[in-house]
Order: structure tokens, then C-alpha cells, then sequence
């Protein structure tokens, strides 16, 4: 074979390496969404009876994955809580109170970052109404801006003894407005996008 054939031949062969374990790194990374809390659907708009139903999503890899990422917050890695667990729910419950006070309605979290090192944790995601769907910001401070309000919350967390406050939170960034938190709140990096 002629010598450029066996260069390209080569060059070709490494390129698809790179793209395999590019693809293979890709897919076993684990997957930070997750849209487990409960919600109430009314099926119609005249119907007062609500059923509740948990919001759906593609978590057979994402559960296995967050199995081996939860770790005691005392062993210095980063992990996502479970779902379910008593230490998930008091972070989303910590949050819960501002958030619903600034929205003046109902919320629960979809978030599609979740992160805790050691005391602190963060939060990225979307804020949603018990049925699923974003808030009405009728009555809110965003009421005038609710056009240029992106559905999205983040926020940092602290556990302080045994309960988990709030350090400070945004919602409807419309840029990156957690950059610069891990300084100015001596928050570790390592739990940020």
C-alpha cells in the first residue's frame, strides 16, 4: 500500500478512536436532571378533584449512577442526595419557603443540578406550580418583566448544625447569575456547574 494510504488509513483509524471514547465517556457520565418531586394534575379545568401523580423521567441509568454518587457529607466528595431522602427533602424544603414567598404560590423543584459538598449545596434547575407547570408571576415583582423571566432557580445552600439555609438564591437569571458565589460566599467550587 502506497505510504499517504497508510497515513490516511491511520489518520482515519484514530479519529474514530477519539470519537468512541469521546461517545463512551459521554454515556457513562451520570446525569444530574431529575424531576422526582410530586406534583397534582387537574385533568380538566372544572374538575376540583386533583390526583397526584410524580413527574415522569428516564432514571433506570441516572438511579444507578446516583447510588454510587451518594457519599456522607463528612467523606469530602461531591454527590446528589437521593430521592427520598430525609437530607434531599430538607434542602428543597429550606428553599421552599423564600422561593413561594417571592412567587406567592406553590412550587416544587425541577432540578437539573443538584450538588453537595461537605455543609453546602447547590441547586440549578427549573421552579414549577403543583401541576407541572411554571409560575404565574401575576402579583409577583416579575409581573412587569415576565417576558424577559427564563423559568429557572438557583441556589446555594448551607447546613448549619442540623438544618439547611438558605445562603442566597436567584431566579429567572437571565445570564449566570450563581457566577462568583463560590467566592463571595467562601462556598467550594467544586459543587458548581
Amino acid at each position: 500500500m502506497p505510504k499517504n494510504k497508510i497515513t490516511a488509513f491511520f489518520c482515519l483509524f484514530v479519529t474514530l478512536l477519539f470519537v468512541t471514547s469521546c461517545f463512551e465517556s459521554e454515556t457513562k457520565r451520570p446525569r444530574t436532571s431529575d424531576t422526582s418531586e410530586t406534583v397534582v394534575n387537574n385533568d380538566s379545568e372544572t374538575d376540583d378533584s386533583a390526583k397526584t401523580t410524580e413527574i415522569k423521567e428516564d432514571t433506570k441509568s441516572e438511579n444507578k449512577s446516583e447510588e454510587k454518587t451518594e457519599k456522607s457529607s463528612n467523606d469530602g466528595k461531591v454527590y446528589t442526595p437521593q430521592k427520598g431522602s430525609a437530607e434531599r427533602d430538607a434542602i428543597f424544603n429550606a428553599l421552599r419557603v423564600p422561593v413561594e414567598k417571592e412567587l406567592k404560590q406553590e412550587i416544587v423543584f425541577a432540578p437539573n443540578n443538584f450538588k453537595v459538598f461537605g455543609d453546602w449545596a447547590f441547586i440549578g434547575g427549573e421552579p414549577l406550580t403543583k401541576s407541572g407547570k411554571k409560575p404565574d408571576l401575576k402579583g409577583t415583582k416579575y409581573e412587569d418583566e415576565a417576558d424577559m423571566f427564563d423559568s429557572n432557580f438557583f441556589a446555594l445552600l448551607k447546613k448549619d448544625g442540623s438544618k439547611w439555609k438558605v445562603v442566597t438564591y436567584a431566579l429567572g437569571c437571565t445570564d449566570v447569575c450563581y457566577l462568583g458565589w463560590d467566592k463571595e460566599f467562601n462556598a467550594p467550587k467544586q459543587i458548581f456547574p
